[in-house]
């Protein structure tokens, strides 16, 4: 992953010094965007979250960078509603089996979901959870990637349930 980022630098620090043209803008708080023009490419790159879809076209050529892949959206973002104390998903990555262990003062019911990047429904399961509990997930038949685990929790005694997304790296 390191290698990757380097390389990725390296080569945008050299196109950004053979660069014709060079643009850098802050779309969003959490989005940022880049160009360079290097010869007859053209180097763009984005981290963050895509708010639209582009495309170009040249000699033949179409490259089209945002969301490719229709399908449900899985959640809006991935995020952690419960600190580490109280949910943990673990070991992540995982080989092929992960624990989701939760550590709640409370009782209640929760319902998890596992997707996989593309929003398909892989897994369901619903249970109990009091005080202190673990729940094992195998996913050794699955190939290796983003996985992403939806947890619904209803505490005893309430009708909200409070939803959380986590996101599981699979790896062989």
């Amino acid at each position: 992953m390191k290698k990757m980022f380097f390389v990725l630098v390296s080569f945008y620090i050299t196109s950004l010094l053979n660069a014709q043209t060079n643009t850098l803008n802050v779309q969003t708080p959490c989005t940022t965007t880049a160009q360079g023009t290097a010869g007859n490419f053209i180097i763009s790159y984005t981290i963050g979250e895509m708010p639209l879809i582009q495309s170009w076209q040249s000699n033949g050529l179409l490259i089209t960078q945002g969301v490719l892949q229709p399908g449900p959206v899985i959640a809006d973002t991935v995020y952690e509603c419960y600190g580490r104390t109280e949910v943990k998903v673990y070991p992540n990555p995982s080989p092929g089996v992960f624990s989701l262990r939760l550590s709640f003062l409370k009782t209640g019911n929760v319902k998890t979901l596992l997707f996989d990047a593309s929003g398909k429904l892989l897994q369901t399961n619903e249970f109990a959870y009091h005080t202190f509990s673990t729940t094992e997930y195998n996913i050794q038949q699955l190939a290796s990637g983003v996985y992403y685990l939806q947890l619904y929790f209803t505490e005893t005694g309430s009708t909200h349930a409070k939803k959380c997304v986590y996101t599981i790296q699979k790896i062989n």
